[in-house]
């Protein structure tokens, strides 16, 4: 074998279809023969131009003696000038992806080195944020940097890997006026007789390129308070945002973010590492970034009160998130990417942790459950992969639903396997041991086998080390001449070459006697199948498998109508209704549809709702239709609003469509369910909601909430005059780039649908937007091309993933190009479509009529 082959043979776990190409090799960290250990830069920022001019010093120490070179990423810099200040001269070439420094004389192990860097950079392909072409100029000019995972090397010679954590001295001039925000505390401000002034940040803590920030600009500012940390130091808080957004804005977005840090630093018995907590939002950052100190958002996140009322338990959840990488990433940093679940699984559990001890339990197992249901959508609908792998095309394919949810729900089976104490003991001694270090997966496991005293090996090789998910099916049977209820929980196989093991865990089941008193038992399973019985006098009334939402696992409930029915409207747990409402709506039945419907208006938990009007939304029935039209009149909760409008999308049903305009004609809808309301008249396919689906893509509400969901709903649509909309908002430097980028995508779902000669033209127009200069434009129209689904669009997908956008970027552009390839042309897949859809609607008819038959005996 050669040298690849004999490699992945001794690594437990090669690449998982559809996730890695085949034959990767497995990613390691780098060496550091020279490891930077002091940054000090001094930055000019042209916000206008989207560019950046600098001088560099950095100090490095020499680990190997037996290698005089340095090699930085610099991709694409203008390098003027490399010299060395001390250890003598030194050779330097910039090759267009790094700057190779030579040190003319050998060092000594240990010793330090510095080095003087000049260079600049103009609008680089990624890594510096600014404003796009519809940017008012009369907001102000901004520049704010975004890395994750490795594109602080478009602007900033470094080594762009997490490993590499030097400390930070930066010097940032700018405008008069302007905002110059960075890493750690502010030193000074020194203002110069140019118009400009410098202010200088210095950090004493390691601080990683992905986690290093700078941000500039005319911006808002709020206060946040302080937050005193144990050992008396105050940390000032605060909020940033351009116009046109305010102080009210921010405060009313972020204000919870003290409140956060005092629960966050004791609930870990940790005390907050950094001199400052600020946070910034600018369009553009796609999400939020938790860089050491000054935490970046996208301005979607900065609300209003209507937003507010709507997702403002949303963007506390983004927060909460944010801040927990302080200590999951930011002072305990993941020595390279194979161990990223390190961060971002603690942070996304860390979110449930936060809502159990400030909202219920309740709230914390409905959040569980949007995490295994993220999860799942991925693993079944994408592919699987091991939470912790070597083997990925780029660092940036990592940041899926496996390595957040994913490996959340992984986290909350091990704590409820080693009990709540051995648990967060050996977290807390985790993050004290290696607070300002770097940590690998068995550092972590380590720390909680010390705390436990249980060999933790074969779990974190099942869960974190292999791929899938045990999928299970629950089957109840009472025996009333014996007495025994008996749970038969049984595994369902992966195909054979899927590489996932064979998972040991516990199941516990608990039932409702005809008393209503509650019995729970406890199986392990490690086999084919667990067996739990109980001896009872008569049939129960209910049956709970997992009520404790401790399993990251699909469970299918083979139980009668009678038991599901009781569940979703009287389990006292969360996962007891959901399961139940999912099992009902899989039957179809009528009376367990109704069941849902009823238990829905009078769930107290909105978030429990959300889900009920899915199953509802999934359901094959007509009735299911007319329950989620009732409900429209029903529901007064902001939050729970956008999901039953989403899921009023699932069906085809004209008085259901006329039920989402009436309820859009109220005034004051909410953003998000406004948005979701036009996709689902879109999704009717109905010509009479053309021109309000046109009209509604032009609104010019709070961050374009709604003009987004009329651009899906013209996708979904996709008449001829719904195509030339998209391709309007589409082409148009002036829409809205929020709103242009999902019209991009949207314009090839709606365009596969049109003539050959349209199909041709608007390959012509995807040609044209997959040069645009906005990168989140040229990703979309990737996106686009493979929804339009014609072959030809693979070559304009290659040629962007060679040149228009970053490395990380490269091998998911050239995966859609190999699909596109390999498309049917001529639309034949988008004509066999189409006679599915009648054949569906067709078929949902027919059993509307079975329905309204007289009912013979009772669901069962």
């Amino acid at each position: 074998m050669s040298h690849r082959a004999i490699l992945t043979g001794l690594v437990p776990h090669s690449s998982a279809p559809g996730f890695a190409r085949a034959g990767i090799a497995p990613q390691y960290a780098p060496d550091l023969a020279w490891e930077p250990v002091h940054l000090a830069l001094q930055l000019r920022p042209d916000a206008a131009r989207r560019s950046m001019s600098g001088v560099q010093v950095l100090r490095a120490v020499c680990r190997d003696p037996s290698t005089r070179v340095l090699t930085l990423n610099a991709v694409d810099l203008q390098v003027e000038s490399v010299q060395g200040l001390d250890g003598g001269s030194v050779e330097w070439r910039a090759d267009g992806d790094h700057l190779r420094i030579v040190w003319t004389e050998a060092a000594a192990r240990g010793e330090e080195r510095t080095v003087e860097i000049r260079w600049s950079v103009t609008a680089p392909v990624s890594g510096l944020v600014g404003p796009t072409a519809a940017w008012d100029a009369d907001r102000g000019p901004f520049l704010v940097s975004d890395h994750e995972t490795q594109r602080a090397r478009y602007w900033l010679p470094c080594i762009d890997h997490p490993s590499v954590r030097p400390r930070l001295d930066i010097t940032l001039t700018v405008p008069a006026g302007h905002h110059a925000l960075s890493a750690g505390a502010k030193v000074e401000d020194l203002p110069h007789d140019d118009g400009t002034h410098s202010v200088r940040w210095t950090l004493s803590e390691g601080c990683p390129s992905y986690l290093t920030c700078v941000a500039t600009g005319l911006f808002a500012e709020a206060s946040g308070g302080e937050h005193v940390t144990a050992d008396g130091r105050t940390v000032p808080i605060a909020f940033y945002a351009p116009a046109p957004y305010t102080a009210d804005d921010l405060e009313r977005s972020f204000g919870r973010t003290r409140e956060m840090l005092d629960w966050m630093t004791g609930f870990l018995d940790s005390t907050y590492p950094y001199p400052k907590y600020f946070q910034v939002a600018v369009p553009g950052i796609g999400g939020a970034m938790e860089n050491i100190s000054l935490v970046s958002w996208d301005d979607s996140w900065v609300v209003d009160e209507r937003a507010h009322a709507e997702f403002g338990w949303l963007v506390d959840v983004i927060n909460l998130h944010e801040m927990a990488h302080t200590w999951f990433g930011d002072v305990v940093v993941c020595r390279d990417f194979a161990h990223s679940w390190l961060k971002e699984s603690w942070a996304t559990y860390m979110e449930s942790v936060w809502l159990e001890h400030t909202v219920s339990i309740d709230a914390m197992h409905v959040h569980l459950a949007e995490d295994r249901r993220a999860y799942f959508s991925e693993a079944d609908g994408v592919y699987i992969r091991p939470i912790s792998t070597r083997f990925f095309d780029s660092a940036w394919d990592l940041y899926d639903r496996h390595l957040y949810p994913g490996g959340a729900v992984r986290l909350h089976l091990l704590r409820c396997e080693i009990g709540d104490d051995a648990f967060f003991r050996g977290v807390r001694s985790y993050l004290a041991r290696y607070r300002g270090r770097v940590v690998e997966t068995d550092d972590f496991r380590r720390e909680l086998e010390e705390a436990s005293g249980r060999s933790l090996a074969r779990f974190f090789d099942d869960w974190f080390r292999s791929p899938g998910y045990p999928r299970l099916t629950a089957e109840w049977a009472f025996d009333a001449d014996e007495g025994t209820g008996t749970l038969t929980v049984l595994r369902k196989a992966w195909p054979k070459d899927s590489k996932v093991p064979e998972f040991s865990f516990p199941i516990t089941v608990a039932v409702e006697d005809t008393a209503g008193a509650w019995h729970r038992k406890t199986g392990r399973m490690d086999g084919e199948k667990a067996v739990l019985r109980f001896s009872l006098d008569a049939e129960v009334q209910q049956v709970v498998v997992d009520p404790d939402s401790a399993l990251p696992a699909k469970i299918t409930l083979e139980l009668g109508a009678d038991h599901l029915i009781r569940s979703v409207h009287q389990s006292p747990t969360v996962r007891g209704r959901l399961d139940a409402a999912t099992a009902l709506a899989k039957k179809g039945r009528v009376q367990g549809l109704n069941a849902i419907a009823e238990a829905y208006r009078s769930e107290p938990l909105w978030q429990v709702r959300v889900h009920f009007s899915r199953s509802l939304g999934t359901a094959s029935s007509r009735h299911a239709a007319g329950l989620l039209a009732g409900l429209l009149e029903f529901e007064t909760d902001a939050p729970a609003m956008s999901a039953l409008l989403d899921a009023c999308g699932g069906h085809r049903d004209p008085a259901l469509a006329d039920a989402v305009a009436g309820w859009l004609d109220r005034p004051e809808r909410p953003y998000r369910a406004a948005g979701a309301a036009l996709g689902a008249l879109g999704k009717q396919r109905d010509p009479r909601f053309e021109e309000r689906l046109i009209a509604a893509s032009s609104d010019d509400g709070w961050w374009g909430w709604v003009a987004r969901g009329a651009a899906r709903g013209l996708g979904a649509l996709r008449t001829p005059a719904a195509v030339e909309a998209l391709e309007r908002l589409a082409c148009s430097s002036a829409t809205r780039r929020p709103v242009r980028v999902v019209a991009v995508s949207c314009l090839g779902r709606a365009g596969r649908w049109q003539s050959k000669v349209t199909r041709e033209r608007l390959l012509d127009t995807f040609r044209m937007l997959a040069r645009d200069a906005d990168l989140g434009v040229r990703k979309a129209a990737a996106v686009g091309l493979l929804h339009l689904g014609e072959p030809a669009g693979a070559g304009v997908i290659r040629g962007l993933a060679s040149t228009g956008v970053p490395l990380q970027d490269r091998a998911s552009l050239e995966k859609k190009a190999a699909k596109l390839a390999g498309k049917d042309p001529g639309g034949r897949i988008a004509a066999l479509e189409k006679t599915v859809e009648k054949l569906t609607a067709d078929l949902a008819r027919l059993q509307g009529q079975v329905e309204r038959q007289p009912q013979g005996d009772a669901d069962s």
